[in-house]
């Protein structure tokens, strides 16, 4: 189990791979060089902008504060959802400040997550034989031919000494949706409700929302998969810990955390690849 508070998160600047305007609060992390390795951190934005881009690997999308657009006219407000599965295309530019909760994990095509740590250090031994502006990496070959690769792919190409290759996308887009249009239902436990907003692809990444009631135990298990929380707002105890706004829990597999509310309180709940 793994628990950190924003004062215990680790804050970090834009990597060079990508333009500035963008910084991170690290939350939770996975192990390195695993099918299950993923990365939950909330990132603030402000004139930031990327070039029409895809990953291998999948990301959720959380719109905490201000809203963020996207293209094809795509635009998350605060409150917003959005799944943003591996191998779609999409482009990225702030709508004034902003704040989301991002979650990336590896998807179905089985090639993991980068870690942080594994792409700053790419990045930073690219940037001796090469530079990178607006989101693209620039070089030379020994021949003198100049190369541009987007920013991600080259640091992923160095750090796995392979060619990147993508899996055709599930999905046309990215899907987006408001989290007040779904209805909360009961979750089994008193004074706790749940809202469940879907669950994706064959590695069955699952998005929900808790909420309790002042004085309301629940208790969470990780009995299929790794399961992470988010507190969104209130205040609960989960044995000597204190969970406010922006503290964060990992349960491996197997695991359970019973929290009890002090007042009312909510939660993202997210169910890693099974």
């Amino acid at each position: 189990m793994q628990i950190v508070h924003e004062h215990t998160a680790i804050a970090k600047g834009a990597s060079s791979h990508r333009p500035g305007g963008i910084r991170f609060l690290s939350l939770l992390r996975g192990e390195e060089n695993t099918l299950g390795n993923f990365h939950l951190t909330l990132v603030y934005a402000d004139g930031y902008v990327a070039p029409r881009h895809r990953h291998n690997f999948d990301q959720v999308r959380i719109v905490m504060d201000g809203a963020f657009g996207f293209d094809r006219g795509q635009v998350q407000e605060a409150g917003s959802l959005g799944y943003f599965p591996e191998g779609t295309f999409y482009t990225q530019h702030s709508e004034g400040p902003s704040t989301t909760l991002l979650l990336q994990s590896g998807g179905v095509s089985g090639n993991g997550y980068m870690s942080d740590r594994q792409l700053r250090g790419a990045v930073a031994a690219l940037e001796a034989r090469g530079s990178f502006k607006d989101g693209v990496y620039t070089w030379r070959d020994e021949q003198g031919k100049k190369h541009n690769q987007d920013g991600y792919e080259a640091a992923w190409e160095y750090v796995r000494e392979r060619s990147i290759s993508y899996t055709k996308p599930l999905y046309d887009q990215p899907v987006l949706w408001r989290a007040e249009r779904f209805a909360w239902e009961p979750a089994g436990q008193a004074g706790v409700a749940i809202r469940r907003f879907g669950e994706f692809t064959g590695k069955r990444l699952s998005i929900a929302q808790l909420r309790m009631e002042t004085g309301a135990t629940c208790t969470v298990d990780a009995d299929e998969r790794e399961t992470l929380l988010y507190c969104i707002s209130g205040q609960a105890a989960m044995g000597s810990e204190t969970l406010r706004p922006i503290s964060a829990v990992r349960l491996l597999r197997g695991e359970r955390a019973t929290l009890v509310a002090a007042v009312p309180t909510e939660f993202y709940l997210f169910g890693l690849m099974a």
